[in-house]
């Protein structure tokens, strides 16, 4: 490993980390807001600071070369970016939605482990495209389930409670998103792809903010550290160091490391005192997270193994 390498993979340990911290900030929302209304403010935030952010992108090339039209890549066109914001922003919103009212239900800690299982989804779901997982994939897949059960006993024995399916879907859901991200990233710009599907995902959940809840300004305002933290944090900072960092480190070195977020998102819980956790429970998360990072082991070849 080169300097340069472990550079950045230090850097996106560093974005994972900020990921697995804001589900206790997405806990703490919930105490202020209902889970739509947080979900608005959040994605209200990201948008702005995003968009922001390539805004500020655009005068510094400008400045640099004198010439931006030169400099723009004839590829990126407002056709793919309106599709690629919808492709991504639908799942996006639906998501968020059913990630915010699993937390309500389970707590930080245990919805960062069940939704870190989009990272095992994401496979499964490549088999409509022709993509045939490996063994390793499947006894990844195996592990999930069995961690997911051990994650949710209680002292009556096994429980699957409604926040739990909630949070199955959220992985779904988020698997999705990322296969949507895959197929326009190279035809959008990718900051402003993250801007595009924060904007949809406002607008989808706008309507039912009003429809199911009762914002009220009061309540918006008390929620806006846990807002600012998953609004420019998690959705703007970290997204960016994503996409800087993936441009260096290899995809399977990458997926492991950006796993690490359910491991962070259980620890800053217990670290808080907002959560407490049996040892079957802990065993639980372990299983699931040896599942996820089993899920991302690649398999040798006959060719490659005779090298």
């Amino acid at each position: 490993m080169n300097r340069k390498t472990f550079f950045y993979e230090i850097l996106l340990l560093f974005g994972t980390m900020i990921w697995g911290v804001a589900f206790v900030f997405q806990d703490m929302g919930n105490e202020c807001v209902e889970p739509i209304t947080f979900n608005v403010e959040r994605c209200f935030v990201a948008f702005v600071f995003l968009f922001s952010l390539y805004g500020v992108q655009r005068m510094i090339r400008r400045k640099q070369t004198r010439s931006a039209k030169s400099e723009e890549h004839p590829s990126y066109k407002t056709k793919d970016w309106i599709l690629g914001s919808l492709a991504c922003g639908v799942f996006l919103a639906m998501g968020m939605i059913v990630q915010q009212i699993g937390i309500l239900h389970e707590g930080a800690g245990k919805s960062g482990f069940i939704t870190a299982l989009y990272i095992v989804f994401v496979p499964i779901f490549g088999l409509f495209a022709k993509r045939k997982p490996n063994l390793l994939v499947w006894l990844g897949i195996g592990l999930s389930v069995l961690g997911l059960l051990l994650v949710n006993v209680t002292g009556e024995g096994f429980a699957w409670s409604h926040g739990s399916w909630l949070l199955l879907g959220c992985a779904v859901a988020y698997a999705l998103q990322i296969l949507s991200v895959d197929r326009f990233v190279d035809r959008v710009h990718p900051i402003l792809l993250s801007a595009g599907q924060f904007l949809v995902a406002f607008l989808l959940q706008a309507p039912f903010m009003f429809i199911f809840e009762s914002p009220k300004i009061e309540s918006i305002m008390s929620a806006w550290i846990p807002v600012l933290f998953c609004g420019v944090l998690s959705s703007g900072i970290a997204y960016t160091i994503q996409i800087v960092a993936q441009k260096q480190i290899p995809p399977t070195i990458a997926s492991i490391v950006m796993s690490m977020e359910s491991v962070f998102a259980i620890f800053a819980s217990v670290a808080l005192g907002r959560e407490k956790f049996s040892l079957i429970e802990y065993i639980g998360c372990a299983v699931i997270f040896t599942a996820i990072l089993v899920a991302q082991l690649p398999i040798k070849s006959k060719h490659q193994a005779g090298v």
